[in-house]
């Protein structure tokens, strides 16, 4: 990795072609117009070659200002940390506005906003994404690399994968995901809204398997149970919000989380979803410690050492007992 620690020294630069257009205009020199060289020695060559070192010179002054250097960072971890597997629910019903105030952000919405600051929370964690709503699929596998994680994040779509529910499919692909990187600790957070209704796994045999696997599966069912608003289009092809039929399988959710020693969690809105998200960051504190090492090799010294030679240079070829021809 090259840089410049100072990189705004840089604009320093454009004062050379500056100087130069002055010093052009009025008569050969340099700065105080010192210059010793006359035209009728017939150093042309050598008032040339100095005028070229001394602007030489600025411009490896200014870089060295800017100190250039080149480095790069490591990060080592003292453990495996926990690895955690999100499991979103990106069905139709996830549509519904009833998790928000103001009914102008759906339930994916307000589930995306609070799992991104979860993850800002997260140190030394690997996370992993798994989308499910018809089917289920890996959005991204488990990674260290938060950036990434909250770029896919901001990238789910209801209905990606499916308007219906596979909550079994969900967990059997998350509990693959878990097998891929070995740790002490596997987790997964299955946040859902609805029942399953779709997918060729049953949820219970999942949880059995998953639970035998030693991963541990935290359960949310998030909205409200009877009738919420979802936007759809009147007549005149405007939005508004009409009441929609919606439920949870609580039952469903306690006995997964019961099965793999989790625990049920149930958000009707935004606060609560956020009380959980932070419940759950507490009880899976992880101990890993990172440690980040930075290793530089700075060329500042370089490059003023060249300036201050070249600069020297210029002053020995300037100097009139030394050049001009008698």
């Amino acid at each position: 990795m090259f840089e410049f620690e100072s990189p705004i020294y840089l604009f320093l630069l454009l004062i050379i072609p500056f100087i130069y257009f002055i010093e052009k205009k009025s008569e050969p020199g340099f700065f105080l117009r010192s210059h010793p060289f006359s035209l009728k020695s017939g150093n042309l060559v050598f008032f040339h070659l100095n005028t070229f070192l001394k602007y030489l010179a600025l411009l490896f002054l200014v870089i060295a200002l800017a100190n250039p250097r080149t480095g790069e960072q490591k990060t080592f971890y003292e453990s495996k940390g926990v690895n955690i597997v999100l499991a979103l629910d990106v069905s139709g019903s996830m549509r519904a506005r009833d998790m928000d105030e103001s009914m102008t952000l759906s339930r994916l919405d307000v589930l995306k906003e609070i799992v991104s600051d979860f993850i800002k929370k997260r140190e030394g964690d690997r996370i992993g994404i798994v989308v499910f709503g018809t089917h289920a699929f890996t959005l991204l596998p488990l990674t260290r690399d938060y950036s990434s994680i909250d770029f896919f994040i901001d990238k789910i779509l209801i209905g990606m994968a499916g308007e219906n529910t596979a909550i079994g499919d969900a967990i059997a692909v998350s509990s693959k995901r878990l097998e891929d990187i070995e740790s002490k600790n596997n987790i997964i957070i299955l946040v859902t809204d609805g029942e399953s209704n779709s997918g060729e796994i049953p949820p219970m045999p999942a949880a059995q398997q998953a639970g035998e696997k030693k991963i541990k599966i935290y359960t949310i069912g998030i909205g409200t149970t009877g009738y919420a608003p979802f936007p759809v289009k009147d007549f005149f092809g405007r939005e508004v919000l009409r009441k929609g039929r919606v439920s949870i399988d609580e039952k469903l959710l306690k006995e997964i989380a019961e099965k793999t020693d989790g625990l049920y969690f149930n958000a009707k809105n935004r606060k609560e979803l956020e009380n959980i998200y932070k419940n759950i960051n507490e009880l899976e504190k992880t101990t890993v410690k990172v440690e980040i090492f930075d290793t530089d090799n700075e060329y500042y010294l370089n490059f003023l050492f060249i300036s201050l030679f070249l600069f020297l240079l210029s002053i020995f070829l300037t100097h009139k007992r030394l050049i001009e021809i008698p």
